[in-house]
């Protein structure tokens, strides 16, 4: 289950990157403090991981995105 939860939470944050929008940015700081605070125990899904934070750093809705 907590697999489950942590694939459905990187998948959001995976369509997250290509919102922008009013209250857009907020969500994908949520989303990645969320993550954050996730143990990775499936390589696979800490490097989606690791590839949307380098987007998301790259292409950051906002500042406050930039600094999470």
């Amino acid at each position: 289950m907590a697999a489950r939860s942590l694939t459905a939470l990187l998948e959001k944050l995976e369509r997250q990157r290509y919102r922008f929008g009013a209250g857009e940015a907020e969500r994908t700081v949520r989303l990645i403090t969320e993550l954050g605070r996730r143990r990775f125990t499936d390589v696979d899904l800490l490097i989606r991981f690791h590839e949307v934070l380098l987007f998301v750093r790259a292409f950051a809705h906002s500042a406050a995105v930039a600094r999470t």
